[in-house]
């Protein structure tokens, strides 16, 4: 059977093949060939987010079916290197999520683009929003990838720039804190800072304002109801993820 065909039947709903030689300007350390010096192609895919997940505002049903998908990803990039490896190839699959590379090399970037990979592999183009866009879903997908030394045929680039050709821009006035700009600009820590407001940065704000609090009392008065609020959200977001912000996603009309 058809590896992308393989894909579906385990449950991707998108799939697309790259070659390696279309990751040539990918940053030092994050080329294919860096994680496997024998890899020939790139198998991406991509797993739908549910459109109910966008129609609530309860951020913590959202956060579930964001961690849904990312063990459908892994689940479904396991197999396929389990299958890949029973035909005589070798393949490693790359992390639907963590590891990121925190601001030591390049800032917030993995070990392989994903949404790189999957515009090599034909899915979709990268929109204003720093997101990959793809006819079917627009921006509301999570994507998996699988390196492999199988000679795999590589799918078409993907040629229509929606967001050239957007007029009113909606994912550039639902930004509540303006992270996202005309020409491709995009700022990732702001965008961070909505998108998970009880993560790690959050974390050392909340530990900076603990330890500048002026005497004991007051440290135990910053540790009650409700500003200790801010740490128990953050030991949610330890155990689960968080997923606070996706106003991008639900604006943009492609996919709908």
């Amino acid at each position: 059977m058809e590896i992308k065909e393989r894909l579906k039947q385990d449950g991707a709903d998108l799939t697309g093949v790259a070659s390696i030689d279309r990751f040539d300007q990918a940053l030092p350390g994050c080329k294919p060939t860096d994680i496997l010096p024998e890899a020939r192609a790139v198998l991406a895919f991509a797993v739908r987010i549910p459109r109910g997940s966008f129609e609530t505002r309860n951020s913590r049903l959202l956060t579930n079916s964001w961690n849904m998908a990312n063990a459908e990803l892994a689940r479904i990039a396991f197999s396929a290197v389990r299958d890949l490896e029973d035909l005589g190839y070798l393949a490693v699959a790359i992390p639907p999520f963590l590891p990121i590379d925190m601001l030591q090399r390049h800032g917030l970037v993995g070990d392989l683009s994903l949404k790189h990979a999957a515009a090599m592999a034909g899915m979709g183009m990268i929109g204003l929003s720093g997101l990959l866009l793809t006819p079917q879903f627009g921006p509301r997908q999570r994507l998996g990838a699988v390196i492999t030394n199988a000679p795999l045929q590589a799918d078409s680039l993907f040629e229509m720039d929606w967001c050239d050709r957007c007029r009113e821009k909606p994912c550039i006035r639902a930004c509540p804190v303006g992270a996202i700009g005309l020409k491709r600009r995009f700022d990732k820590l702001l965008c961070l800072d909505q998108y998970q407001k009880f993560g790690g940065r959050s974390f050392v704000r909340f530990l900076r304002k603990l330890i500048e609090a002026p005497g004991a009392e007051q440290k135990i008065e910053f540790l009650k109801f409700p500003s200790v609020l801010e740490f128990y959200e953050l030991h949610q977001f330890i155990r689960v993820g968080g997923v606070a912000c996706v106003e991008c996603m639900r604006s943009c009309p492609i996919g709908k």
